[in-house]
């Protein structure tokens, strides 16, 4: 089962709870009443964050969205530790910077962020 099936599980198994609680303490008129405000409550919107395109980087930012939105391959780059004996520094650290990126796109407090931190990694010139 997936994250978002799980999410989706979690969330029908939750208005079902909701429902089953609503039944057993309510009287008949305005258990009918609550049901039907029940069925008209929407899923909470999830908010995703996008990557500014420096210019050029278009498919290498939705190659890492993809990535990104692949919870077994962000687990393992949240899994990985940076050691300053074996790694670059961490400007030029690639894992890094992607851990980084991947944290700032889960909670960050903007609509978007930048990749120029990963593409500097790569010593690219932006």
């Amino acid at each position: 089962m997936t994250d978002q099936q799980e999410s989706i599980s979690k969330d029908t198994l939750t208005t079902q709870a909701s429902s089953t609680i609503v039944s057993d303490t309510m009287e008949p008129t305005k258990l009918e009443e609550n049901k039907s405000e029940l069925a008209e409550e929407k899923e909470p919107e999830k908010v995703f964050k996008g990557l500014g395109n420096q210019g050029a980087t278009c498919y290498m930012n939705s190659l890492l969205q993809a990535l990104y939105m692949s919870p077994d391959f962000r687990l393992m780059i949240y899994k990985w530790r940076y050691d300053p004996k074996t790694n670059a520094d961490k400007k030029d650290c690639i894992l890094y910077q992607i851990q980084k990126l991947f944290a700032a796109l889960q909670v960050g407090k903007f609509h978007f962020t930048t990749t120029s931190d990963l593409t500097g990694s790569f010593q690219w010139d932006y």
